[in-house]
């Protein structure tokens, strides 16, 4: 058992590193935008760098949550780490089906004055193939580290239940092991310890000759 949930750790751990330099990358994207945008205009940052960068921490921060919790096999981050995973992938599936669904989409969101919204769009349309088999990974590494998390949730709970019931049994088994080992209780004669059945035996024989003793004077 351990030796398996020592893999499944492992196996988290580098599906969260993989996911970490995701949000990297969307750091250091949305970073260069705010630079370039800041040197050639007086204005304040688009909104969609401002998304841009808060989808990035996102991701770091649930990485860093899906790694320490790898480590250290706890059950309650692991379960905070699949539920914030799975809110990042809802709200991704709702996004890309909106774009997908909705022909006018780019309405629903303000207008971006940087222009790289729509050079965004320009980049994932003249490489859509490419941007399918990321995204595609990408979803299919998140649902992953979510099962991985669940498995190593119910393997952490299961090793905790049977160290409870371990526990208990060598409490209730220890008492009965105390009374086996209550005849060797001894009684000291002199210096000597003599068991207990044997101080009896010693005291009967002893008894036994005194009155044998007493009934040959009464005879005499």
């Amino acid at each position: 058992m351990k030796p398996c949930s020592t893999c499944l750790s492992y196996t988290l751990m580098f599906l969260n590193y993989v996911q970490a330099f995701n949000g990297v990358s969307i750091l250091i994207y949305s970073l260069w935008i705010l630079t370039c945008w800041s040197t050639q205009q007086n204005e304040g940052a688009s909104w969609f760098v401002w998304f841009a960068f808060g989808v990035g921490v996102s991701v770091c921060l649930i990485a860093f949550i899906g790694y320490v919790s790898a480590e250290v096999t706890n059950g309650c981050c692991l379960c905070f780490y699949a539920l914030f995973t799975s809110i990042l992938i809802v709200s991704e599936a709702a996004l890309v089906c909106d774009i997908i669904l909705n022909k006018q989409w780019e309405k629903d969101f303000p207008r971006d004055h940087t222009g790289e919204l729509q050079r965004l769009r320009q980049f994932i349309e003249a490489n859509i193939d490419i941007c399918k088999w990321f995204a595609t990974v990408v979803f299919a590494i998140q649902m992953l580290s979510i099962m991985l998390a669940m498995i190593l949730r119910l393997m952490a709970r299961s090793k905790r239940v049977n160290t409870g019931r371990h526990e208990d049994y060598d409490a209730i088994r220890k008492p009965l092991l105390n009374q086996l080992d209550a005849p060797i209780a001894s009684t000291s004669l002199g210096n000597e310890k003599i068991p207990t059945k044997t101080w009896r035996s010693a005291m009967k024989d002893k008894l036994g000759w005194a009155k044998n003793q007493s009934s040959d004077e009464a005879i005499v």
